[in-house]
């Protein structure tokens, strides 16, 4: 048992490292590849006798005798970076990525029901009614979900339905308002780490998985619109009538047309990136919060 312990919880280790370091390794490599490199091109052009030049001598030269050095900062400030995008809250994207989903289900409502002439809106709402989907677009609905209740119960999982304390109205001071609770999900979280250590790991684990996406994500949304800038810098650039010799500094291409490639290809991969998880985010969202429920229906079950 304890031996199981020790391999979760270093599987558990190295998930919440890579979902810290992987996003903001790639936020450090995207913001040189992106948004330096190709105005190291353009200064070159303009400027190419310029003494700045010497400087990046001087800095090719540090790099280069300096190697561990440059790794160990490198691998901190990617942890910092991470770490920041880490505690940036996930809601936006989940909402992002639900409405997509809500687009989705009302065109496939449509096209099964013959529903084509009626409005958009109503359509949605009979797809999400039919299927009884947790997240119906309401402006103050997120997670943990307004109407995951009916939800578990349209799934046939009444023990998990059990567990949403929260509803869609609770009366307060004699009006009808709106109420969900991401504290109830939070204690929840707490009682199961509290009595299984497996099932802990399982929920942090999934967890650190989301983090790992949303990092990933947030990158990608931000950098691939300067990879596009990037782009088209270049092909400016590739239209001026001479094309002066490029310094030799490490992290520079020797030739233009293989840059160009390179901004070219990461415009696509990031938008492409960015897309997919928009499409799938929410349903991945979902499924972690299933998930920690489930967790807690067992520690229950299993302490009576």
């Amino acid at each position: 048992m304890r031996m199981t312990e020790a391999l979760n919880g270093l599987s558990l280790g190295v998930i919440h490292l890579l979902g810290i370091i992987f996003p903001g390794l790639m936020l450090f490599i995207l913001f040189i590849v992106t948004a330096c490199l190709p105005y190291m091109f353009l200064l070159q052009k303009l400027f190419p006798d310029s003494e700045v030049w010497i400087g990046w001598a001087t800095l090719n030269s540090f790099m280069n005798g300096n190697t561990t050095v440059i790794v160990i900062a490198g691998f901190i400030l990617s942890y910092i970076l991470g770490y920041i995008i880490w505690l940036t809250t996930v809601d936006n994207l989940d909402i992002l990525s639900a409405k997509k989903i809500l687009k989705k289900k009302a065109k496939e409502y449509a096209k099964s029901h013959n529903g084509k002439n009626e409005e958009k809106k109503d359509l949605m709402y009979a797809a999400l009614e039919e299927e009884g989907w947790p997240y119906r677009g309401d402006p103050t609905d997120k997670f943990p979900y307004l109407h995951l209740k009916g939800y578990l119960e349209k799934r046939g999982l009444p023990n998990l339905a059990k567990l949403v304390t929260w509803s869609r109205r609770l009366p307060l001071g004699g009006e009808a308002d709106i109420r969900r609770s991401k504290t109830i999900i939070n204690y929840y979280k707490l009682e199961v780490i509290s009595r299984s250590a497996i099932l802990s790991s399982k929920m942090e684990a999934y967890e650190a998985h989301v983090r790992l996406i949303f990092g990933t994500w947030w990158v990608a949304k931000l950098f691939w619109k300067f990879a596009l800038i990037a782009v088209a810098v270049l092909m400016a650039i590739s239209g001026i009538n001479r094309w002066t010799n490029l310094i030799n500094v490490p992290f520079l291409l020797s030739h233009l047309s293989s840059v160009l490639f390179l901004e070219f290809f990461l415009t696509i991969i990031l938008f492409w990136i960015k897309h997919r998880i928009e499409c799938q985010f929410h349903h991945i969202r979902l499924r972690e919060l299933v998930e920690i429920l489930a967790c807690t229906n067992l520690v229950k079950e299993n302490s009576k």
